[in-house]
């Protein structure tokens, strides 16, 4: 909670909140578009277009780049907890998960629609992996395997999180007549079966 990191064209940079101050700077060949700490905060994750990096955060050391030979340009990215996994989204539906520890792309999952990876999430429990995209769809993948558990259509679907239980996912973002929105979703166990319908919490005012 000291430290905040923007992303921005050609770096990611860290600043000192309380003095109000850059600390240092975390360089890429194009925009860094995606930031993710593991659970630790050691260990700061970045993605541009082309690459994905893992930084020692205390020193703005690259540690290592994640391959990424793909044509279609990276745009988010998400770390599990235990800091094994990484998942990246692009602006053409596929969402990639890498093995940290191996330095390799474990799994490619292409969504059904044309439409831009717009956010992702673990689940607490790293079991799950949640996708939200520019057409208004989530999904719930299965994080080891790839499978996928859960598909439903959502107002918004711009930004998301999961509760620290995993039994929700809060979904957010402008809605088709530019109003901003929140909606949760129950997702806890047992696991929903394929393409089951999810409907939205109703929460009182």
């Amino acid at each position: 909670g000291q430290q905040l990191v923007v992303g921005g064209f050609g770096k990611a940079s860290s600043f000192d909140l309380a003095a109000g101050e850059p600390r240092r700077q975390f360089a890429h060949e194009t925009a860094a578009s995606g930031l993710a700490f593991t659970t630790k905060g050691d260990v700061l994750v970045t993605n541009s277009e082309k690459s994905v990096k893992l930084w020692a955060f205390a020193t703005g050391r690259e540690i290592a780049t994640l391959p990424y030979s793909g044509d279609i340009p990276l745009r988010e990215l998400a770390v599990n907890r235990s800091g094994k996994l990484v998942a990246t989204g692009t602006d053409g539906s596929f969402v990639h998960v890498w093995d940290v520890a191996a330095r390799k792309q474990l799994r490619q999952f292409k969504m059904d629609r044309g439409a831009l990876i717009e956010c992702l999430g673990f689940s607490p429990n790293d079991k799950t992996l949640a996708v939200g995209t520019d057409a208004g769809e989530l999904l719930l993948l299965d994080a080891g395997g790839g499978k996928e558990l859960l598909k439903w259509d959502a107002d918004v679907s711009h930004t998301l999180a999961y509760s620290p239980d995993g039994s929700l996912l809060a979904s957010a973002g402008m809605t088709t007549d530019n109003a901003g929105q929140v909606q949760l979703w129950k997702v806890a166990a047992p696991t929903p079966a394929p393409n089951q319908p999810a409907k939205p919490i109703e929460l009182a005012a």
